[in-house]
């Protein structure tokens, strides 16, 4: 659990990578197979991921571990898992999905980063033309989409997330950097559905992919509160990662010997965080 030191922030973190809420996680470490480590796709299918089109490795430009996808919008690069093999991340009623994202330039058009959406359930996170974060939410006969008041911050790393709980308040939310950011009140969708389209990344909508980075990808079965979504963004899903900068953390773009990227972690530190963590 979160334990608060003397001088503020964390003594350390928990590692969440096998959480029961976690149904599948993706370091984005890899070229080509990314495997789930977390929640109901350890067992199974294990959620893998086909790389298309040869989306490679960023040694340089990552914010955790070793390394993140790099994402060429010239080249279609996109990773997929088969709606027959991925089943379990059909999310129904509730979730959270979330991942690191560097948008290198500005796409021109809506692009997808994480996409399992038909117009009977599921999710899309994506960026507008103007670098708005947005989520897309369906259920049976009805959609919402949540637009960011904020903009990602073009080269730089954002947290991005997106939750929903149609037993809770009915609310698409929207979080940067471990904040929530909802353009004004966030939009209430009666019933969430589960989605029978393939999941992707960086594929679909009006333009095939972006260029940018992408890491720690993940999906949820509950809605994370706030201050969950903001432990998570500072302390990563893994034990000590993140924005924490605790000891033996290898360094990112930016970081130190001691911390992962933290100059590019905006207000995703442990001090804007409740002394939460995901259950």
């Amino acid at each position: 659990m979160y334990v608060e030191a003397g001088g503020g922030g964390p003594e350390s973190c928990t590692d969440y990578s096998t959480s029961s809420s976690l149904i599948a996680w993706w370091d984005m470490e890899t070229a080509n197979a990314r495997v789930a480590t977390g929640g109901t796709c350890a067992s199974g299918s294990n959620c893998d991921l086909t790389d298309n089109n040869t989306v490679t490795l960023n040694t340089t430009d990552f914010q955790e571990a070793l390394g993140s996808a790099d994402f060429e919008k010239d080249n279609s690069e996109y990773l997929s898992c088969a709606d027959a093999t991925c089943g379990e991340l059909n999310t129904d009623a509730a979730f959270t999905v979330m991942a690191w994202v560097i948008l290198n330039t500005s796409p021109a058009v809506t692009a997808n980063f994480v996409s399992d959406l038909t117009s009977a359930g599921g999710f899309v996170l994506r960026t507008t033309a103007s670098e708005n974060f947005e989520c897309r939410a369906a259920g049976p006969g009805t959609n919402k989409t949540e637009t960011s008041g904020g903009t990602i911050t073009l080269g730089t790393f954002a947290h991005l997330s997106c939750s929903y709980d149609e037993a809770g308040d009915d609310e698409v939310k929207v979080y940067i950097d471990g904040v929530i950011d909802c353009s004004g009140s966030c939009n209430v969708m009666d019933d969430a559905g589960a989605s029978t389209a393939d999941f992707t990344i960086s594929l679909g909508h009006t333009t095939l992919g972006w260029d940018g980075e992408m890491d720690e990808v993940s999906v949820w079965d509950v809605q994370l509160t706030a201050p969950e979504i903001c432990y998570v963004c500072s302390c990563g899903i893994e034990n000590g990662e993140s924005c924490t900068g605790n000891a033996g953390d290898v360094p990112g773009s930016g970081g130190g010997s001691a911390g992962r990227n933290v100059a590019e972690c905006g207000s995703c530190t442990m001090a804007n965080c409740d002394a939460t963590a995901p259950t």
